[in-house]
């Protein structure tokens, strides 16, 4: 049902400028739900507060602490799909479970050699595939063809199913129906926009599963970096709480902020404009990095506890839990049984450690799970069982992050300096700061600048609590609302043949260059769900190459495809949402000079064929109001993402409104209404698709246009001409519909009788003229040969009808037997080189390959799977496998480039091809 045209119109104030997308009309609308997620790599945090308006008080700010199996302040962001254990999370996880951790820090792009590592880890675990008849059925390593994103997504979903019963628990569950509800996401201060898309969609999904079978109003989205709400939190709640004095606060002066997070550090600095009410300016650029305890946690497994357990001592550690948790890490950060109680025990060590110095402990003791360290070994630190560390080797663990805290800290300070600004005060606010040697080594960088350091009572859970101050705008501005994609968009283009992604109908072998590839492929290049920014537009790149001999036609096609489907890749002819626009393009419209610059002869000696090979790039472009699409030839980029060759304009598709096309929320309601008031409760059903809250309770909407018949309040808005009105509804259409219609009818009848005897002749005029009495006049280099030319077809001299053969024969002078289509741009490690993208392409190969696998062992006893299907999915693991081992093989014979690879790289590149050729398989 599509939603209502109308017109507004004001009575006594004005809307104009609102953007009914947003829902910026519901900006003042209260009471309100304001939501904050703080996700960390360690601990996840959640606030939250129904506000009853702008004079809504900090203090009101509430702390989800239930968590189920667990009380307090946050929520460890830990996983396990254990076979012993099931499928837990946060405090349900304890210490003798298989913990998936700190995926946080996998969200972003890797660096190439962190790329190959992972799929290195996932080629370890192949074994695990192996199904035999010994093989216990729990044994299932499920965690294998799951990606960081579907851990993130299966985690935030149990931390909203929490918040929900939080705060039905502290108000009355109806009220959640009642008004509408904003969600601020944080994250890091330096976090790329992959890992800001990835959250998202998370929080948004679990948003939506966590408050199922709730009417909820939907609200704004919003996304705020970690420093600047924990900034405004620490200050505002020092403030109020008369913690800091006026010396350490004065107005123009600075302070920074700095938020030590489990993962990531972040640092920002503001100035202090006006003490009461209380009103900052951020005055330096957002800086961080991962220098998080979790830094300190992966020297002490990784390397302290190698280096002082035996070999033998290491070994029975990662072995305890038995055979029933002998999973690998994957491409997860995966800490096993014993791993997780050593990590646990240490946790104490790490928060008391105060350095080295008089009054403090020289040694700590961290007692080792039996039958370790059972030898007295003096030199390791090992007596009766237990692990002695001294206060140097902490000192060594926390060394790298506590140079790197400070240089931040640094930075930030000559950033305050080059503004001729004064810094006096520093907030310590997150997780890491509870430990007391950095608050010790950052106190001594204070002392050499003059400046006093603070650290707050309730800094633990500053980034929740000043999300939601962000979200309400209270002493600060509002972070701009981003949006969420309403729909899919995509190519229809051709692309290497796979078994695994085509059906054998789309298959055809390329005339030019003999590859074999899939016609009528789709590659969806925005997805729906996507994360849609206010203040920049989303921007990609699709890569198209076009192959063409001296006759082929130079004009062409592209079409987009527009699917509403959750996944896109189930969207097919048949679906109702689907739609399509096009770009219609002709390379003859290139000018010779560019032309000589974009395109490129080449000859295939595989085919013996020579063609011309023009780069073509569709540039998307994708804001909150709309989508554009220009397809250039020729602006190709390098493998830096920098732009290598200046292009030439082919054409533009229509613009593409990202507005849905369909309103689910008002199916069963009566739309054609005349009630003043129905209109807006109508209006304010809108789905979760469009991010738009109720409109303000003044606005009302009417059937036809504003008079004296209505008796409004003057502070009232209305929307006229509230209906949607199909022509024909009114008698004045009905006539002119039937007599337009008796007129057409009329005509049709009167040509029919008029060209009566011509219809029904027999042709026989027309004749077939022979290639030679054509018009050459025109070379055949494909510019206008074709266009200009006539070939008439009819009937023979003698009556006959031409031959299919002479048809053919007549033909081929003109056009070459040659079949090529558009296609997707396939890069070549030798010229494009290797990226991380490239290399996850492949580990996604590898983890298709085990959920395949999976798919076979876990149909094997069921009816419903024929042996020709189980046949199918064993071929598909085998190509899986084949294509993997190509495209690796394709990175080895290309690593010599001007990116260069490391020996670290080379040598990670070395191990994985060793592992793919010991695999099993063709």
């Amino acid at each position: 049902m599509a939603a209502p045209e109308g017109s507004v119109s004001m009575v006594s104030q004005s809307m104009s400028g609102s953007n009914t997308q947003f829902g910026s009309t519901s900006s003042d609308y209260y009471p309100r739900w304001v939501i904050c997620i703080d996700y960390g790599t360690t601990y996840t945090g959640a606030a939250w507060i129904l506000a009853n308006g702008p004079d809504s008080k900090f203090s009101d700010i509430k702390v989800v602490k239930n968590w189920g199996s667990g009380i307090g302040a946050k929520v460890p962001s830990v996983l396990t799909f254990s076979a012993g254990s099931g499928q837990k999370w946060g405090y349900d996880v304890g210490d003798s479970a298989y913990v998936i951790r700190w995926t946080k820090l996998k969200l972003e792009v890797p660096t190439r050699l962190d790329a190959l590592k992972s799929m290195k880890y996932m080629l370890e675990e192949a074994d695990m595939l192996n199904f035999g008849p010994g093989r216990p059925q729990t044994d299932i390593p499920r965690h294998l063809i799951r990606t960081s994103a579907d851990i993130v997504n299966y985690y935030l979903a149990e931390v909203f199913h929490k918040v929900r019963l939080e705060i039905e628990n502290a108000r009355d569950g109806r009220e959640l129906e009642q008004f509408p509800m904003d969600v601020v996401i944080t994250h890091p201060a330096v976090w790329d926009d992959r890992a800001k898309n990835l959250t998202f969609r998370a929080v948004t999904s679990a948003l939506k599963a966590a408050f199922q079978g709730v009417n909820v109003k939907p609200g704004y989205l919003r996304l705020a970096s970690e420093p600047e709400a924990c900034a405004q939190y620490t200050a505002q709640a020092a403030q109020a709480q008369n913690t800091i004095s006026d010396r350490q606060l004065r107005v123009g002066e600075c302070f920074i902020v700095v938020d030590a997070g489990g993962g990531t550090v972040d640092l920002v600095s503001y100035r202090i404009d006006q003490l009461s009410p209380f009103r900052i300016t951020r005055v330096t650029k957002v800086s961080g990095g991962p220098f998080g305890a979790t830094k300190i946690d992966t020297c002490f497994l990784q390397y302290f506890l190698p280096e002082r357990l035996s070999p033998s001592d290491y070994k029975k550690l990662c072995d305890i839990g038995g055979p029933q948790e002998r999973y690998g890490r994957a491409n997860h950060t995966v800490l096993k049984r014993g791993e997780q109680i050593m990590l646990d025990k240490f946790e104490v060590i790490k928060r008391g450690f105060q350095g080295r110095g008089p009054g403090l402990p020289e040694y700590f003791i961290l007692d080792l799970p039996p039958n370790i360290g059972r030898v007295d070994d003096p030199a390791r630190g090992i007596r009766g069982g237990q692990l002695f560390i001294s206060s140097a080797d902490m000192e060594e663990m926390f060394k790298e992050c506590i140079n790197d805290i400070k240089e931040l800290v640094e930075q930030q300070l000559v950033q305050v300096d080059r503004q001729r600004l004064t810094a006096r005060t520093i907030f310590l606010s997150g997780g890491f700061s509870h430990s007391e040697y950095l608050k010790k080594r950052i106190n001594e960088l204070a002392r050499d600048w003059r400046f006093e350091l603070l650290r707050g009572e309730e800094c633990w859970t500053a980034v929740a609590r000043g999300g939601v101050l962000l979200g309400l705008g209270l002493g600060c501005q509002k972070p701009p609302p981003v949006v969420r994609m309403p729909l899919n968009l995509g190519v229809v283009i051709s692309k290497t043949f796979a078994l695994y992604d085509h059906s054998p109908q789309q298959r055809y072998k390329d005339s030019l260059d003999g590859v074999e590839r899939a016609c009528d492929h789709i590659e969806w290049f925005a997805f729906k769900g996507d994360l849609i920014k206010h203040d920049e537009p989303t921007e990609k790149i699709v890569r198209l190459v076009r192959k063409l001999t001296r006759s082929s036609s130079r004009a062409g096609r592209i079409t987009i495809i527009i699917s509403e489907l959750d996944d896109p890749h189930h969207s097919s002819p048949s679906d109702i949402s689907r739609r399509e626009v096009s770009i219609d393009f002709d390379l003859n419209s290139i000018p010779s000079d560019v032309r000589q610059r974009v395109a490129q002869t080449v000859s295939n000696p595989r085919t013996g064929k020579t063609f011309e090979v023009f780069q073509l790039q569709l540039d998307v472009s994708i804001s909150q109001e709309r989508a554009d699409i220009g397809l250039m030839c020729g602006k190709v980029v390098d493998m830096t993402g920098h732009r290598a060759v200046d292009g030439f304009p082919l054409g533009h598709c229509p613009t593409i409104h990202l507005t849905p096309s369909t309103m689910e929320s008002w199916r069963g309601y009566n739309y054609y209404t005349a009630n003043a008031t129905k209109w807006v409760q109508l209006m304010n059903l809108s789905t979760s698709e469009w991010n738009i809250g109720p409109l303000p309770p003044n606005v009302v909407a009417i059937p036809g246009p504003l008079n004296s018949s209505y008796n409004f309040s003057p502070e009232t808005l209305v929307i006229e001409n509230a209906s949607q009105v199909s022509f024909g509804s009114r008698d004045i259409e009905k006539v002119l519909f039937g007599a337009t219609s008796g007129l057409v009818l009329l005509w049709a009848f009167l040509w029919l009788a008029w060209n009566r005897k011509k219809l029904l002749e027999p042709r026989g005029s027309s004749t077939l003229r022979s290639s030679e009495e054509i018009d050459h006049g025109h070379s055949l280099d494909g510019d206008t040969a074709h266009n200009n030319s006539v070939l008439e077809l009819g009937a023979m001299g003698d009556g006959r009808f031409v031959t299919a053969k002479r048809f053919k024969d007549e033909l081929d002078v003109y056009y070459e037997n040659v079949r090529t289509e558009l296609e997707l741009y396939e890069k070549n490690p030798k010229i494009d080189g290797v990226d991380p993208e490239d290399v996850e392409a492949g580990t996604e190969l590898l983890r298709r390959r085990y959920d395949t696998q999976l798919g076979i062992y876990s149909e094997q006893n069921s009816n419903e799977v024929s042996q020709r299907e189980r046949d199918q999915m064993a071929e598909q693991s085998e190509v899986l496998l084949a294509d993997l081992r190509k495209l690796v093989e394709s990175w080895r014979a290309g690593k010599v480039n001007t990116a260069g690879w490391s020996p670290e790289e080379l040598q990670e590149l070395k191990e994985i091809g060793e592992k793919l050729r010991a695999m099993p398989g063709n």
